[in-house]
């Protein structure tokens, strides 16, 4: 099992990466031409607030000053960056896909 430290730190990396990937598919869907180009936009809009989110959240959990408070926040904070993760890989392939 992870600590804290080491959960919030990878975490954090992961999101960094994400946010370079929203990057290259926001530059990619100005060059689209399909018809959802609306939709997909709006779940890369929503993407980028749920990763504000969870960055806020994780620094909030960092500052937890006990490991039953880490415990406690543990749970839904891993069950929030999961949707995150599964949500911007679908939003992901198809951008990609476009």
């Amino acid at each position: 099992m992870l600590t804290r430290t080491e959960y919030i730190d990878g975490t954090n990396l992961q999101l960094d990466l994400w946010g370079d990937q929203f990057s290259s598919l926001e530059r990619k869907l100005k060059h689209s031409a399909r018809t959802e180009h609306k939709s997909l936009k709006q779940k890369l809009d929503t993407l980028k607030d749920k990763k504000r989110s969870l960055q806020l959240r994780l620094r909030e959990a960092a500052h937890g000053s006990t490991n039953t408070e880490w415990e406690d926040v543990r749970e839904p904070l891993e069950k929030a960056v999961e949707d995150f993760r599964s949500l911007a890989a679908q939003v992901y392939d198809n951008v990609k896909g476009s």
